[in-house]
């Protein structure tokens, strides 16, 4: 699938794990929270692609 590809390059790309970071600490906050395992899945998958907008956009930098 083509957007599961352009999606995983992504994540080789991003070589400074910052989406991982985001996802760590969104999670962490989740747990504060007190927020049930469900939510704490969604919140770690939105976190996880909170950047997806950058994907082909050509000539766009952070």
């Amino acid at each position: 699938m083509l957007v599961s590809n352009h999606i995983a390059g992504y994540f080789v790309f991003a070589s400074d794990n910052s989406a991982e970071r985001v996802a760590n600490h969104a999670v962490e906050m989740a747990e504060a929270l007190d927020l049930g395992e469900k939510a704490l899945q969604e919140i770690r998958i939105g976190a996880l692609l909170h950047d997806i907008g950058k994907l082909g956009v050509p000539g766009e930098t952070d």
